[in-house]
């Protein structure tokens, strides 16, 4: 490599080092939350919204974050995805394909 390829890359890589990443925010998705209370608590409707009440919360918080981008899935999908209570959660890659 000559004198002159060696600065060129040399300045290339400095410029590639410096600059800001061009990488696209990371898609997040936020499924419904599960009641799984194993507490002594009964399981009352009000605790299941209560529950239910985490996912604006969250969503809220990505939001203002910045660095995110939240991504819609149709309640209709995440049914079909989730085979039963608690599985997405369990399977964390299959819950990550979903997103």
């Amino acid at each position: 490599m000559t004198m002159k390829q060696q600065i060129i890359s040399c300045i290339a890589l400095t410029l590639l080092l410096i600059s800001p990443p061009s990488v696209a925010n990371p898609r997040i998705a936020i499924l419904n939350f599960e009641l799984n209370d194993i507490t002594s608590l009964p399981n009352t409707i009000q605790e299941q919204q209560r529950t239910a009440s985490i996912r604006p919360l969250l969503e809220q918080a990505f939001l203002l974050n910045d660095n995110f981008e939240i991504i819609e899935i149709s309640t209709n999908t995440e049914t079909t995805a989730n085979a039963g209570f608690g599985y997405l959660f369990s399977h964390h890659d299959l819950a990550a394909k979903l997103g």
